[in-house]
């Protein structure tokens, strides 16, 4: 039982009777499980909940949901406690949340709430959402690295409350404003007062361009092991950071739409049940009717070896054993590929040496499902012939199939298009065919069979 089904019968209650001991109520709760209970009220419950709370936990509640769930929010609270809600938000959540809205919504907010917090929004939001500048947020510790221990210490009692990340402080050149080094809270404690930030402090920095993709702020946080990463102008200016937090939203994010790609559809960008049921349909039927048509070009093919189907019925009975082969070959090599690009270990330089590689691992898989395969034709008394055809035709297909498996992403990407777009199911119907072709094709040769 989770914690909110335990609290929730009590909240109800001190909705009812006492709105003012909600938050007393739900003191020992984390944010993400006082989220939980909110979504489990009805409509007047959850207005009056939303309510109720204190703006700072009605903050980190808000920050937490989903966008939907936001969405519902903003309506069923007075302007006055909207414009607080968006102001106690980081600078990084509310520009994205602003992002979401309407036109017209948006500046309708903007127009109730703090005019400093306003021009750094409007800054903000001149970043595209999918670039390390629209990941950053500008809540920090920036300190110029004439500051002495003694003047640093002071300045992250006076500003740490205000900041989402101070483990870590940013030194900048007093006139310039270019990031000069980076040092840890820790070792600011450990030193001695008088000493000044550049004494201390690294200069050897990781940062980002403004204009990376998200993806590239990703890959460097991973892999440098960060929990923060400065965010730069093309000057090396500091512009603000791009904190752990943010970076597995855009993980999460980008996850999912591969997985979608993969089954072959459009990515969602709301959740299933926001999502409106003819746009779920729209967004499957494409890739539905192109995988469709390609696997008219399999019906093609058999029509075409027609006469070998007549020839020897026999071989009909494997054809779902050929086509399913090559095609989960296929598959495997995609997904191990998609995979490596998506973590930055495979360079163009080795894309060949990979390609050749699974041809290689698909080859001995092959010779693995053909001796299966040629042994099971033998057992069903089909005729050493017949089960020759279907052994070389295993190696063959899942050979190939490995190939494509690992091009046609490869070749994708090179093309400037998503390699997750190359989902299994196209790998599948490209493989039938292939798998088709090469079957019949050997059936000819081998058994001498009319055309």
């Amino acid at each position: 039982m989770q914690p909110a089904d335990l609290v929730l019968p009590e909240i109800r209650e001190v909705l009812t009777e006492s709105p003012g001991e909600l938050a007393e109520s739900l003191e020992d709760f984390h944010p993400v499980d006082v989220a939980e209970v909110y979504r489990r009220l009805n409509e007047d419950e959850a207005k009056a909940f939303v309510t109720a709370l204190p703006i700072d936990l009605l903050t980190s509640v808000f920050e937490v949901l989903e966008r939907h769930e936001r969405m519902r929010i903003i309506p069923a609270l007075p302007s006055g406690r909207a414009a607080k809600l968006i102001e106690w938000m980081s600078p990084d959540d509310r520009t994205d949340f602003l992002q979401e809205l309407p036109a017209e919504t948006r500046e309708a907010l903007l127009a109730t709430i703090d005019r400093n917090i306003v021009r750094e929004v409007r800054a903000l939001l001149n970043y595209a959402p999918d670039t390390a500048g629209g990941l950053m947020t500008t809540e920090f510790l920036k300190v110029p690295e004439t500051y002495t221990v003694d003047q640093t210490l002071a300045l992250v009692r006076r500003l740490a409350g205000e900041q989402e990340m101070i483990y870590t402080l940013f030194v900048v050149d007093s006139d310039s404003g270019k990031l000069t080094g980076v040092m840890s809270l820790r070792d600011v404690l450990m030193a001695n007062g008088s000493l000044v930030c550049s004494d201390i402090m690294t200069s050897q920095i990781i940062t980002v361009r403004y204009d990376a993709p998200q993806s590239e702020v990703a890959e460097i946080i991973s892999k440098y092991d960060l929990l923060s990463l400065p965010v730069v102008d093309t000057y090396g200016r500091l512009l603000g950071i791009v904190t752990i937090d943010d970076v597995l939203d855009v993980v999460k994010e980008q996850r999912t739409e591969d997985i979608q790609r993969m089954g072959a559809m459009q990515p969602i960008e709301q959740s299933y049940f926001e999502t409106p049921f003819f746009s779920l349909v729209k967004k499957r039927a494409a890739w539905l009717i192109l995988l469709f048509v390609g696997e008219l070009f399999t019906t093609n093919a058999l029509e075409h070896f027609q006469g070998a189907l007549q020839g020897a019925i026999a071989l009909t009975f494997f054809v779902p054993l050929i086509v399913s082969s090559g095609g989960n070959s296929g598959s495997q090599s995609a997904t191990l590929v998609i995979r490596s690009l998506t973590m930055g270990e495979l360079t163009r330089a080795r894309a060949i040496q990979m390609i050749i590689r699974e041809a290689g691992t698909g080859l001995a898989l092959g010779l693995f499902l053909g001796s299966v395969g040629f042994i099971r034709a033998l057992f069903l008394g089909q005729g050493a012939l017949i089960a020759l055809t279907i052994g070389l035709t295993l190696v063959m297909v899942v050979s190939i199939g490995a190939a494509i498996g690992a091009a046609l992403p490869l070749l994708l990407r090179r093309a400037g298009f998503d390699p997750a777009v190359s989902s299994t199911p196209f790998i599948a119907s490209l493989v039938d065919v292939v798998g088709i072709v090469t079957y019949f094709t050997l059936a000819k040769l081998i058994l001498s069979l009319p055309g």
